[in-house]
């Protein structure tokens, strides 16, 4: 699958370097990621996607705005690169995520510049000195290819917001973090779990889950009720104020030896 997305990715690379004239190929361009992304499974995200895009159009503009390449010759595969680029992070670039950005800013640079002079020299745009903008190439890439690393393989946005709490401990917060949890089907059988404030909310979904991995859970909670009407087998209630330290001495004296306590109730 790797070598199959590697050739179709230097085939666009080559198709719009040498076919590219109007904006459709952007468009193609975007659709080719997206697709990279959902059909592989590739879970980058959207943010990537649009630096890319933010990254190229800012350095290509500079460059024609000094006249470092010309206007009327430059063609929208430039822009449309950027984009398709971004496909060969997950896999073909992974290995180069332990480098040190050092390494990483020379491999950057040198590669950037190098598929410049490849692809204005294949494509027919008029440059106006190559040492100087290749120089602003490389320049560019040095600096761009360390930050996309950290960007994409070291979660660079989910570190910023999680420093400081923005979207972090709200339903986007878990939805991004939910993306690295490791799913493990443990064998909890002959397990004996307690977990407080069982009930309902988060303390009623890990009952369910632990029972589902075979565990008997002891849950406990102040709505006798709600308890007796979700209690199974596997599922033992136990009323429990963890508001009065009487019950909870009572509760403590009698209870049976349990291999895990999850504390879960708000008190």
């Amino acid at each position: 699958m790797i070598i199959a997305k590697l050739i179709f990715l230097h085939a666009f690379w080559f198709a719009a370097v040498k076919f590219g004239k109007d904006y459709s190929l952007v468009i193609w361009a975007f659709a080719a990621v997206i697709a990279l992304i959902y059909t592989i499974k590739e879970k980058i995200g959207l943010f990537p996607l649009i630096i890319f895009a933010l990254w190229g159009y800012v350095q290509d503009s500079i460059l024609v705005c000094y006249k470092l390449m010309n206007l009327e010759t430059a063609p929208l595969w430039l822009n449309s690169l950027w984009l398709i680029f971004l496909g060969y992070y997950p896999d073909a670039f992974s290995k180069f995520s332990k480098l040190n950005k050092i390494t990483l800013a020379l491999l950057g640079g040198t590669g950037g510049a190098f598929a410049y002079f490849s692809g204005t020299r294949l494509a027919g745009v008029d440059v106006a000195s190559y040492p100087i903008f290749l120089g602003s190439v490389f320049v560019s890439w040095a600096i761009f290819f360390p930050f996309t690393f950290s960007l994409i393989y070291k979660d660079l946005v989910g570190r910023l917001l999680d420093n400081s709490v923005v979207f972090s401990f709200d339903k986007i917060g878990y939805l991004r973090h939910s993306k690295k949890f490791i799913h493990s089907k443990l064998n909890m059988k002959e397990r004996v779990v307690l977990v407080t404030g069982g009930t309902s909310g988060i303390g009623h979904e890990v009952t369910n889950q632990l029972a589902e991995l075979g565990a008997r859970v002891l849950f406990t909670g102040r709505n006798e009720k709600r308890g007796e009407e979700i209690a199974t087998d596997l599922k033992v209630f136990k009323k429990l104020d963890l508001g009065n330290w009487s019950d909870i001495e009572a509760f403590t004296t009698d209870c049976e030896p349990v291999d895990g306590v999850v504390l879960n109730a708000g008190a």
